[in-house]
């Protein structure tokens, strides 16, 4: 059955009649704000439902339906497709970012670089296992959505800042952050970041998926290699990371 949205009321008049104060906002409009909010919360797990039943190719119809509603209260509180997929990415923003919070503070006990950053990618993939469908939707950009930023990467970015003090702490538990330049942290969280998404999209297309875990530990070993190096470069036993790397391709280093 669809229900309606209830009518938003009518604001009063704010406008001043002479030798008379001016009317205050009803106390009505505050709480259809917060309506707005409310219904727009409940539309967007409507939509994530909707997508685990139907796939990431779904239209609004499908979104009405699964919310119990029409097309036309979908439209108000979300926009069109585009502003469906918004809704959605805002929503799973802050499920990664809740579970990768959690992992990190989980491995805090064991402060080691390799765990904490298998605590944070295996949650991100196994958010994914979890709800390939959703992933999909999320990384495919909507054909009539040409205009403004790309919420995608603006979501991978805010990842990538909310991990660099957690990268920064643990440099300084490893011991590493003397040897370490003011921008490693945020580095190695965005390269942490980056490197976890591109890999995810190739591993969830993929049939047989390989096991979760060995992507995992790979990850782990490769980026508790750079901590390592770090750390000796620390000891003094080790020429500075930060010594440039000659950028001419091997290639043509051998034909000189």
């Amino acid at each position: 059955m669809i229900t309606p949205d209830p009518v938003p009321p009518a604001s009063p008049s704010a406008t001043r009649t002479p030798g008379r104060p001016a009317h205050r906002i009803d106390g009505r409009t505050t709480r259809w704000d917060a309506h707005r909010v409310r219904r727009r919360a409940e539309l967007t797990q409507a939509a994530l439902r909707a997508i685990r039943r139907h796939g990431p190719g779904i239209g609004m119809e499908e979104i009405a339906a699964e919310a119990g509603t029409s097309r036309t209260v979908l439209y108000r509180h979300l926009g069109d497709r585009a502003g469906a997929w918004r809704a959605v990415i805002e929503s799973v923003d802050a499920l990664v970012w809740g579970d990768m919070a959690a992992a990190s503070e989980a491995a805090a006990t064991h402060p080691d670089p390799p765990t904490v950053i298998a605590a944070i990618t295996n949650s991100y993939l196994t958010l994914v296992e979890r709800d390939p469908a959703i992933y999909r939707f999320v990384v495919t950009r909507p054909l009539n959505d040409t205009d403004g930023d790309d919420p995608v990467a603006g979501m991978s970015s805010r990842m990538g800042q909310r991990l660099t003090p957690v990268m920064a702490s643990l440099l300084r538990s490893s011991g590493a952050a003397s040897a370490a330049s003011p921008e490693t942290a945020r580095t190695l969280a965005h390269g942490l970041v980056g490197m976890v998404r591109f890999v995810c999209e190739d591993w969830v297309g993929r049939e047989p998926r390989p096991p979760r875990e060995e992507l995992v530990a790979e990850v782990a070993e490769l980026f508790g290699a750079r901590f390592d190096a770090l750390c000796t470069a620390a000891d003094g036993s080790a020429p500075s990371p930060a010594t440039p790397l000659d950028p001419t391709p091997t290639i043509a280093r051998s034909t000189r």
